[in-house]
């Protein structure tokens, strides 16, 4: 089967929706399917960044931000800029000679907009089968947090645009299937399908030491938690969090992996925590760099990171502030008990007893009570980190894209979509 998975952004750019692409773009290409990814920016910058399946980059005039500007401080709606438009119609024109000149059986586009926008203007013209995989931004709505593009009215009506046009929207957990219906997928079009993890990954050996590297004392107690930098990520309550847990347990140690992570800093500062909570920012994966040999990185430092922490904490603050966190799926892949808030994504995977804790969302207290409550009792973390590991191997990337193939079949067979 040719399969064309679109995005808009794609590794070495680090971040859970890049990292979901390239996995199911190797499993794809190993179960012998013929796939390409294709929209990501970066064409000049990043040329030389290869995998084991093509990557087709397209130029860019504009980015989202440009529509984040036609929303004025006050709520006032201003007309897009002319930019924004021309980027629309640029990415749609890209898109369609990739599609004639390359060929496709399915387009596989990740995020409604703006890359499902592009493939729905097309789907009549080169009949082309669509399925859309949101990654959350695109699909949740939260005010109170100004988090989602569907804020923007002129975004949500291009998003209801493409999930009508669509053939199947895959939902990664409960809360982003009710997103779907909300913005406009039919409840018959939508199909749950979860992230995947790789599992060997996260069990392999390592050369490097997580707390020397760190530059930590041996005798650390690693708690772990990756995201790139969002106020829904839980990041300031997790660190408000830690007074509690040191004074009962002064080896304890928070690291934050991610983007954007140096915000907390002032923070970390002001409540004399420099000693216990390291920033580390993205950590690059072995073989996703740029093409130029000083930039590639022989080690897994996440890996071994994951592989030497106590437990992995899920902080997040919000309902729909989390689909199904890939980082999540990877704590418990390295065989880590997991503490999360009890919001939707998190309790789809988390039973407290089985795999790890549940907790109140925005309480310190309640994360350091269940931080404390499992470095206090290793029988308790061993049985919950060997529970999270057994999950786990139910979300292997060959088994997920076994669905996806699954899906892409039954979406080509039910309609005519020969092109």
């Amino acid at each position: 089967m040719k399969i064309v998975l679109m995005v808009n952004s794609f590794l070495p750019v680090i971040g859970g929706r890049e990292l979901v692409v390239k996995h199911l773009a190797s499993a794809l290409t190993r179960q012998g399917h013929e796939v390409r990814v294709i929209g990501p920016g970066g064409y000049f910058k990043y040329k030389n960044y290869k995998l084991d399946f093509p990557i087709h980059r397209f130029p860019s005039i504009a980015s989202l931000k440009k529509w984040r500007e036609c929303m004025g401080d006050n709520g006032q709606l201003k007309r897009p800029k002319l930019a924004a438009l021309l980027e629309e119609k640029l990415k749609e024109w890209q898109l369609y000679h990739d599609l004639k000149k390359w060929g496709y059986d399915i387009v596989h586009a990740h995020n409604t907009y703006p890359t499902g926008y592009a493939v729905a203007h097309l789907k009549k013209k080169l009949k082309v089968p669509l399925v859309i995989t949101p990654h959350g931004q695109d699909i949740h709505k939260i005010p109170e947090l100004g988090h989602g593009l569907r804020l923007n009215p002129y975004l949500e009506k291009r998003i209801r645009f493409t999930l009508e046009q669509a053939d199947a929207a895959t939902s990664i957990s409960d809360s982003i299937g009710i997103s779907l219906n909300e913005a406009g997928a039919s409840k018959e079009k939508i199909v749950n399908i979860p992230n995947g993890v790789d599992l060997d990954r996260f069990s392999m050996s390592h050369q490097v030491d997580a707390r020397q590297w760190l530059s930590l004392p041996k005798d650390a107690k690693l708690i772990v938690t990756v995201g790139n930098y969002h106020p829904r990520k839980g990041h300031e309550v997790l660190v408000k969090a830690m007074p509690e847990v040191i004074k009962k347990q002064p080896q304890a140690r928070l690291v934050i992996v991610g983007r954007k992570s140096a915000i907390l800093q002032a923070l970390i500062q002001e409540m004399g925590l420099n000693e216990c909570v390291v920033l580390t920012g993205s950590l690059s994966i072995p073989g996703c760099h740029d093409g130029h040999k000083d930039n590639e990185e022989s080690e897994d430092y996440l890996s071994a990171l994951l592989q030497s922490a106590e437990m992995y904490v899920s902080a997040s603050t919000d309902e729909g502030a989390e689909g199904l966190s890939l980082a999540l799926l990877e704590g418990m892949a390295a065989q880590l008990p997991i503490i999360a808030t009890n919001i939707s994504g998190n309790r789809d995977v988390i039973t407290t007893g089985e795999n790890g804790v549940l907790v109140e969302p925005k309480s310190e207290h309640a994360l350091a009570t269940a931080i404390l409550q499992l470095l206090n009792d290793a029988e308790e973390k061993n049985k919950l980190g060997k529970g999270a590991l057994e999950f786990a191997k139910e979300y292997s990337w060959d088994n997920i894209a076994r669905q996806y193939v699954d899906l892409y079949r039954k979406v080509i067979d039910t309609a005519d979509h020969k092109a």
